[in-house]
């Protein structure tokens, strides 16, 4: 650690370190809710072992233009740091693009990029690295997870570190990748001669170290109470900080988001069946009042009723490198709708979830699979929807008979009216619906009376068609 104090290091920094150091430990997992210190510390480790080891790093973000105000300034302002600690460790040079950033040491750097750059470059030479850290990991789809691991190789050591907020206990970081290892617990703090090191290590109450069972990953969870720029440094005011007042906002989520308060106060999976836009209900025979909820149940066989033949087309706007897990991110959904006017009953049918097609795809799948109905789409993508007409697909932008688009809120108090029913297996209709939400306000903590821009594209190609049959075939 080039000598620098221990007291402006967070608990998570000597986990990391400890991690780093063991040759097992292939990929370093840190999880935990906003303000729990484990970007910061990735932060600090990073430009430290690039200058004291000489290796070279690649960091992504999903946005490349956000690295400069976040994982990038973090890096930049803690070597500054450095230096006024140590006048005599030698600081990186900085080379800010948009995307990328480079901070570089002699031979060595750090390069710092999204995933929204589509460079072809940027995906090769990976085996020349030390390590890649993924921030803010839920972000990313596990395609892209899966291809960015597997390019590490041929170096003896290497890191493949993600941070995260466990955002939803549904989520592809959990289900396909934590799940499938067998985890046991490890000490809360650094086993250390330097009795500075044990103490400033030792995790909070609701934080924990595990490692895999194979050796091969270490994963740890912390919470705000592990920043000591939050909760107060135990040498005491002159190295940290009690910020009062952000944890009283923390704590009051308890009251007015409970599953956020669980996110960020515990460090927990989140679980958002509160807010959600759509609520499952088994028997709609029992269903007394609809609230503010579009409820919806299951089906695996189509009943013996005569229905209309619909179909709804949510453009996506996901690129080349979009994967197809239901991760929040834009994606093309073709959906196809039994209505029955006589029961209020929809019937949905996933015909399409993908997050990328050229529209030559497209227009080939929609002419072999919506036969004998309209298909409805977002009205605002009048240049697609031009593209299908003149290649003899009917897809007509969804509109009122005044000939306006229906708005996304009045959209919903329509979808409301029906009892919607999903087939059983189809996992995309599920996680849409267990994550799609009306937003929370960052400014206020409230409802800002709208929803959420993600876990939507279903939501969105059920407007088009049931809000135009509801008003054109009333």
């Amino acid at each position: 650690m080039s000598n620098l104090p221990l007291e402006i290091f967070n608990p998570i920094f000597f986990h990391l370190e400890e991690a780093i150091k063991d040759p097992k430990v292939f990929i370093i997992v840190l999880r935990g809710g906003r303000g729990s210190g484990k970007s910061y510390s990735v932060s600090q480790s990073l430009p430290l072992h690039m200058i004291n080891d000489k290796k070279d790093i690649l960091v992504l973000r999903e946005v490349g233009k956000d690295i400069p105000v976040g994982i990038g300034k973090q890096i930049i302002n803690n070597c500054k740091n450095f230096k006024k600690l140590i006048p005599t460790i030698e600081v990186p040079r900085v080379i800010p693009k948009i995307p990328p950033v480079y901070v570089s040491n002699e031979n060595n750097y750090i390069k710092m990029d999204g995933s929204d750059n589509n460079n072809d470059d940027r995906m090769k030479g990976l085996d020349d690295l030390w390590a890649i850290y993924l921030d803010e990991a839920d972000r990313f789809s596990y395609e892209f997870f899966e291809q960015v691991q597997m390019s590490l190789r041929g170096m003896v050591n290497q890191k493949f570190i993600v941070s995260f907020n466990p955002v939803s206990i549904h989520h592809w970081l959990k289900k396909k990748f934590l799940d499938s290892y067998e985890f046991l617990d490890m000490p809360k703090f650094v086993n250390s001669n330097n009795p500075k090191i044990r103490e400033y290590s030792r995790l909070s109450e609701y934080s924990f170290s595990k490692r895999s069972s194979c050796g091969t990953i270490a994963y740890f969870n912390t919470t705000y109470r592990d920043n000591f720029f939050i909760s107060g440094h135990p040498a005491g005011e002159r190295y940290g900080f009690l910020d009062q007042g952000y944890i009283d906002r923390i704590e009051k989520l308890k009251l007015t988001n409970p599953n956020n308060h669980k996110i960020y106060s515990f460090g927990e999976w989140g679980n958002p069946s509160e807010g959600l836009v759509w609520c499952y209900i088994k028997d709609f025979n029992k269903l007394e009042t609809r609230d503010n909820k579009i409820y919806y149940s299951y089906y695996s066989e189509l009943p013996d009723l005569d229905f209309y033949i619909i179909y709804g087309l949510d453009f996506g706007g996901g690129g080349g490198l979009q994967g197809d897990e239901c991760d929040g991110k834009s994606k093309t959904v073709v959906k196809k709708y039994y209505i029955n006017k006589a029961t209020r009953s929809v019937y949905h049918e996933l015909l399409m979830y993908k997050g990328y097609i050229d529209d030559a795809e497209l227009e080939l799948f929609l002419k072999e699979n919506c036969t004998g109905g309209l298909i409805l789409s977002d009205n605002a993508r009048s240049d697609k929807i031009t593209y299908m007409l003149n290649r003899g697909v009917n897809v007509v932008g969804a509109k009122t008979r005044e000939g306006k688009s229906s708005g996304v809120n009045s959209g919903i108090d329509i979808l409301k009216t029906w009892n919607h029913y999903i087939l059983e297996s189809s996992l995309p209709e599920k996680t849409e619906r267990e994550n799609h939400r009306w937003e929370i306000s960052p400014k206020t903590n409230e409802p800002s009376g709208q929803v959420e821009d993600k876990y939507k594209d279903i939501t969105d190609a059920d407007r088009y068609a049931i809000v135009f049959y509801t008003l054109n075939y009333p």
